[in-house]
């Protein structure tokens, strides 16, 4: 958007977030001639409220090119596909622990584990613990287990990803 003059990334923290969705789509539907700084000061959320100066400084004497709203709209459209498609795998991830419910509250417990991630680590060890001979294998099996690269003052080189 910095080819626009529209510089809101440099100011908030989430440029995809909901201050900067609704300034780009206000942006959008107006010129710069025609923006009424009230109301994109009225677009602006809670946690942004103290960056309003700077957020109209970062879009005052924006430009959007047709070519360039027409990526901003093919981009979003992106976007809102894949928030579909995240919705829709939790709610299959949902739909398919339901029989094993208790388990994921029980680990939900644990300092750090979310309902969400502690489905995911279920999701991925199942809910039958006997087949881990004990933690350390439960620890490899998740990859959370140091590897070791170096071996007789030799270190191994992690290669590269092949295309």
């Amino acid at each position: 958007m910095t080819v626009s003059n529209v510089g809101i990334a440099s100011v908030l923290s989430d440029p995809f977030g909901k201050t900067a969705t609704e300034i780009i789509s206000y942006l959008l539907e107006h010129t710069a001639d025609s923006m009424d700084e009230k109301a994109v000061r009225k677009l602006i959320k809670k946690g942004a409220k103290s960056k309003s100066d700077e957020i109209i400084e970062a879009i005052k004497g924006y430009t959007i090119e047709t070519d360039k709203a027409k990526k901003l709209e093919l981009a979003r459209g992106h976007l809102e596909y894949l928030d579909d498609m995240i919705i829709q795998t939790e709610v299959e991830l949902y739909v398919r622990i339901k029989p094993s419910y208790e388990f994921v509250e029980f680990v939900s417990t644990m300092p750090g584990m979310t309902e969400l991630s502690s489905t995911i680590v279920l999701a991925e060890t199942g809910v039958d613990m006997d087949i881990f001979d004990d933690a350390k294998h439960l620890c490899s099996w998740c990859g959370l287990s140091p590897a070791n690269n170096e071996s007789t003052g030799h270190k191994r080189q992690s290669l590269p990803l092949q295309e």
